[in-house]
């Protein structure tokens, strides 16, 4: 558990904005988890009310419009993003990494964007330990590097 809130705090000091990318019951979990112990104007309150990145939820529709207002929200600052999906094959959600994960590799470059995987069957499953597992194999790895 230490080691993924130790995750977190990477994600918070390095990133203005946090993409989760999913569809259906793949992301409503953690939406449903930051708006109930959140405040309900999340991402329009300063960063010191907030205390972490702004949070925006994509990948739930093909909207062209939407992806375009999201990407103009971002800019050019830093984010990171968490694709929640059983499959990896969805539609919705795989436009959405396509396109983000576009605009990361025209930031940092290729080589740049560490990408990891942790088996969305154990996640949905709510098996912490093995989640845990590949969570700090992945972690190793990436240091490694």
């Amino acid at each position: 558990f230490a080691r993924i809130q130790k995750a977190a705090e990477q994600i918070k000091a390095d990133s203005e904005v946090l993409l989760v990318i999913g569809i259906g019951g793949s992301y409503l979990g953690s939406r449903a988890a930051i708006e109930f112990l959140r405040h309900s104007f999340y991402n329009i309150v300063s960063k010191e009310v907030r205390k972490t990145p702004e949070v925006y939820f994509v990948g739930n529709s093909i909207s062209t419009r939407y992806l375009s207002h999201l990407m103009d929200v971002i800019g050019d600052r830093d984010f990171s993003v968490n694709v929640i999906s059983k499959s990896g094959t969805t539609t919705e959600p795989a436009i959405a990494f396509r396109v983000f994960k576009k605009m990361l590799e025209d930031k940092y470059g290729k080589e740049g964007i560490p990408i990891a995987m942790i088996d969305a069957g154990d996640y949905g499953m709510m098996n912490g330990e093995k989640v845990l597992k590949s969570a700090i194999v992945l972690m190793k790895k990436a240091k490694n590097k």
